[in-house]
């Protein structure tokens, strides 16, 4: 072989390679929900007469997120999360504390599952809220949940949690 031949063959395959990251796709998906209400409550408010008032949060919190999936190529994406919540009726953030109510990144590839760190639901929530919630309407309603104490909290700090699909099982992971 002469070596223009080879170096004719290494260009066409970085070239090549580079023609298949072309097609890697990116997306950013904005979410959320605005949960109001309005209650009217008998013997309260001047002269116990009663109140009618909106309230934030009838269901559940309201939320607002992004969601950013970047394709790597060969099955493999870069995955984020940002969450949070907030009160429809003052605009105020629903959490305590001073950031996301969940806030991560990972990998997800289509054979191996995927990763993530950062704060996130744990794994026992998942599988408690998506098969055995108490109320049909959602798991994350704003009301008492036992399933919510029996998975010691909804969120943890600093979690690092592998799933994968197997058929129709999914197994977790998680470290926090």
């Amino acid at each position: 072989m002469t070596s223009s031949f080879v170096k004719k063959s290494l260009v066409l395959a970085v070239l090549g390679t580079l023609g298949s990251l072309a097609y890697a796709q990116s997306s950013v998906q904005l979410y959320g929900i605005v949960d109001a209400a309005i209650r009217h409550t008998n013997n309260e408010g001047a002269n116990k007469s009663g109140l009618t008032k909106m309230i934030g949060g009838g269901m559940s919190e309201s939320r607002w997120g992004i969601n950013v999936k970047e394709d790597l190529g060969g099955g493999l994406s870069a995955i984020a999360n940002l969450e949070n919540r907030f009160w429809t009726d003052s605009g105020s953030s629903s959490t305590a504390q001073p950031y996301f109510a969940q806030s991560w990144v990972g990998l997800r590839s289509s054979s191996f599952g995927q990763i993530t760190m950062g704060r996130q639901y744990n794994v026992l929530f998942d599988l408690v809220t998506s098969t055995y919630a108490s109320f049909p309407y959602s798991p994350y309603m704003d009301a008492y949940k036992p399933e919510i104490g029996m998975s010691l909290g909804a969120r943890a700090n600093n979690m690092l949690k592998y799933v994968a699909e197997f058929g129709p099982v999914r197994a977790g992971l998680q470290y926090s």
